[in-house]
Formats: structure tokens, C-alpha cells, sequence
């Protein structure tokens, strides 16, 4: 009784592993605004907000395990309050982004161009990108 009888060894994740993580996470979020809003719109995170988002939500010690956290707070939350403002469109790319020195994001949205539907597909491939 209380023996051990097998160790696992955790190596921390490496950086191309955070970021495939961050990812799927992100492609997760499109999912949800496309699937349960009844004004489906498309986002993308610039580089500068990726790497704000990696450095809010993972470190050495844990991984990517508050990822989750700095996702829903910086981009679900927002996204959240566009939406219950209605200043968020049917068919609207929204631009997030963060500078450098500042303590939240700053959301740019630089197109106001309707997407037909059957550009949806196309813009949501692209989107994650």
C-alpha cells in the first residue's frame, strides 16, 4: 500500500507547442461566435496580441494551463461587451490587438465590409491565420 508505481516526467512545452496550443484554443473561440451568436462575425489576433495572450497565460512551472483564463478575460470578455453594445456587425472582421506597454488590449476593427455568405468559409479559414 502507498507505493508508487510508475513516475511521470512533465517536460515543459516548448514554444511551437504553446503557440499550437493558443491556436486551437483561438479556433475554439471562432467556433463559439460563428455557432451561438446571432450576428456571426470573424476575428484575428495580431502577432503582438499572441504573444501578450502566451505571456498572460503560460510560464516555466505550469504550462499553458492558465491559457484558458487569459483568453476568456482579454478576447471572450470583450468580444462579449462589443456584442451586447451591438457595435460588433453580421459579417465583421474584427482586428485584436495589443501595444506594447499597455496594460489591456486594444481592439482595432479596420473593416466594415459586409462578408457574403459565401465568403464565410474562405474568411474563417484565414481568420485563425
Amino acid at each position: 500500500m502507498n507505493r508508487l508505481d510508475k513516475v511521470v516526467v512533465f517536460h515543459p512545452l516548448k514554444r511551437e507547442e504553446l503557440d499550437e496550443v493558443l491556436e486551437i484554443e483561438l479556433m475554439q473561440v471562432q467556433k463559439r461566435v460563428l455557432d451561438s451568436t446571432t450576428r456571426p462575425f470573424f476575428f484575428r489576433i495580431t502577432g503582438e496580441g499572441r504573444e501578450f495572450l502566451l505571456e498572460e497565460g503560460t510560464d516555466q512551472r505550469y504550462g499553458a494551463r492558465h491559457l484558458k483564463r487569459a483568453i476568456e478575460r482579454y478576447v471572450v470578455y470583450p468580444i462579449a461587451r462589443l456584442l451586447a453594445t451591438t457595435q460588433v456587425h453580421q459579417g465583421d472582421a474584427l482586428v485584436i490587438d495589443h501595444h506594447l506597454g499597455e496594460e489591456a488590449s486594444q481592439w482595432l476593427v479596420p473593416f466594415t465590409q459586409r462578408l457574403r455568405p459565401s465568403d464565410r468559409s474562405t474568411q474563417a479559414d484565414r481568420s485563425m491565420r
